[in-house]
């Protein structure tokens, strides 16, 4: 993301969320070393923007894609119908 010279927002936070339960949360969250700890305490976080609803996450791909029945991942088949069909593009092969 291009942040110019007079945005002096945080590029972790590029829409601008500000609460105080999410800043403390997320703050504790990144100060712990422990697995388990941290686990917890992201699941907070978590939790609170599942409350606050601060962002509607929209997705519409207007481009078809297509694909032959032979390309497949090492994860198990492609989703076309998710946003995020090319996250793992690294780990596709064509079947024999």
């Amino acid at each position: 993301i291009n942040q110019g010279v007079a945005d002096t927002r945080a590029v972790l936070n590029i829409g601008g969320f500000d609460d105080p339960a999410y800043n403390n949360q997320a703050a504790a969250a990144r100060q712990l070393y422990a697995p388990a700890e941290r686990l917890k305490a992201i699941e907070q976080t978590q939790e609170r923007l599942e409350t606050a609803r601060p962002y509607l996450f929209l997705w519409d791909d207007r481009i078809p894609v297509a694909l032959n029945s032979h390309f497949t991942t090492l994860d198990g088949p492609i989703a076309l119908d998710t946003p995020m069909y090319l996250a793992n593009i690294e780990r596709w092969y064509i079947k024999k």
